[in-house]
């Protein structure tokens, strides 16, 4: 029979495969796209490439994380690998292990004035992550700028300031402008509210696409101060975009909402249950952490697209490990930044 697509696992050393469109090769955080037109995809931490006589190398990755800000110090953060957003925030284009943590079933109500409190009072991540490692210099001169936003967003938003602050420093490196540009310039087909031609929408703090920070200006921005928020139109909330007070705020009622959300269906890490609702969107990441809780051991690819799992290889592999596991990763991920949500928190 003709398979239009085929799956093999296999212990031996050497494989050889024909194929007439094309073939995907995966090993851990490696991927090999060929197609029958001569066209070689390939993606890694590192790469040498040998025998050809044209190299197009983008070091832009896809993946559910963020966009380009170069001296990011986070080891998974987008912004220093120049990681595209695919899912990030909700947009329309980020521990403990298992449902039961600690031996304890997580919260499902939140209560009024709770919500500037971890869950678990994670402020050291997974307690291997500690604060000794160096930070950036770049990274933390732009912490101690978006410092005052984050502090003063997370008050009015009654939000854990820590937490705001690990999104934040994932999603953006604490950069106002970071927006995802690809070096290959045949990539950026969209162009953002200032004109410049990006892969996607998204800017700011939390990387909020178009939609997003509409949809966000309208429900929240009379809190704020903008007149009418409610009945903004895309281009009168994208005249707002570059007011890091309203990032700040904005990106705080968002961090609040999922905080909310992960409580209801997620494990009692607030860092990881932000990552998956702020990375993967309301939609995968309800759906994600809705596994979480009934069968924790299930892999990522029994909820999670091919398309997502093959853009954050970090996060998910091949797609066979646990959700568990990758729970455990995303708590992980936003624990690298510790440093800056014990700062925030003090």
């Amino acid at each position: 029979k003709v398979k239009k697509r085929v799956e093999l696992e296999s212990q031996t050393e050497f494989i050889k495969l024909k194929a007439a469109t094309g073939i995907v090769l995966e090993v851990g955080a490696s991927r090999i796209e060929m197609e029958a037109n001569g066209k070689i995809t390939i993606q890694g931490l590192h790469v040498d490439v040998i025998g050809t006589s044209r190299i197009d190398l983008n070091t832009n990755a896809k993946s559910n994380s963020s966009p380009v800000s170069n001296d990011s110090n986070s080891k998974l953060s987008g912004a220093e690998k120049g990681i595209v957003p695919t899912q990030t925030a909700g947009h329309a284009n980020r521990i403990n292990h298992g449902a039961l943590v600690n031996g304890k079933s997580p919260p499902k109500e939140v209560k009024a004035g709770q919500m500037n409190k971890p869950a678990n009072d994670n402020k050291s991540g997974t307690g291997e992550q500690k604060q000794n490692r160096r930070v950036n210099p770049a990274l933390e001169q732009r912490w101690k700028q978006a410092k005052p936003n984050i502090v003063a967003a997370a008050n009015a938003a009654d939000v854990d300031a820590g937490v705001l602050a690990k999104i934040a420093a994932f999603e953006s490196g604490f950069d106002p402008n970071a927006r995802p540009i690809s070096k290959n310039a045949k990539m950026n087909v969209v162009r953002q509210f200032d004109g410049t031609l990006a892969i996607s929408s998204a800017h700011g703090y939390g990387q909020f696409t178009d939609a997003t920070w509409t949809a966000s200006m309208r429900k929240h921005g009379e809190k704020y101060g903008v007149s009418n928020a409610s009945q903004l139109s895309k281009n009168e909330a994208a005249a707002y975009r570059k007011d890091v007070r309203l990032q700040a705020a904005m990106l705080a009622e968002l961090t609040k909402e999922n905080i909310i959300l992960g409580r209801k269906f997620g494990g009692e890490s607030d860092d990881a249950n932000v990552y998956a609702l702020h990375n993967l969107g309301t939609g995968d990441g309800q759906k994600f952490l809705r596994a979480l809780q009934i069968n924790p051991d299930k892999p990522v690819n029994s909820v999670l697209s091919v398309n997502v799992i093959g853009g954050n290889p970090s996060l998910y592999g091949n797609g066979n490990i646990s959700i568990a596991d990758a729970y455990k990763r995303m708590d992980s991920v936003m624990g690298a930044n510790n440093v800056f949500a014990d700062d925030a928190r003090k």
